[in-house]
């Protein structure tokens, strides 16, 4: 599975056209930022900001992903 995101600018989700010249870009370009995330049951993942702190959520946690939960939503051009 891969995952898009859905950026936006000053309130506005940027364009189709926008967002895949964005895609398109390598690694280098964007400073290591993936504009597609990879996701695949058993992988290991690692938190990097304090999301949810009473539940443990937090920067440095490590743990394993059991589930993806699809939202139906728009179709990404």
């Amino acid at each position: 599975h891969f995952y898009v995101a859905r950026d936006k600018f000053q309130g506005t989700e940027i364009s189709a056209d926008t967002r895949n010249s964005f895609l398109d870009l390598t690694s280098g370009r964007t400073n290591d930022r993936l504009g597609r995330l990879p996701l695949a049951k058993g992988m290991k993942v690692m938190i990097l900001l304090d999301i949810l702190t009473q539940s443990g959520v937090v920067n440095g946690a490590e743990g394993t992903l059991r589930l993806i939960c699809e939202q139906q939503s728009r179709k990404l051009l």
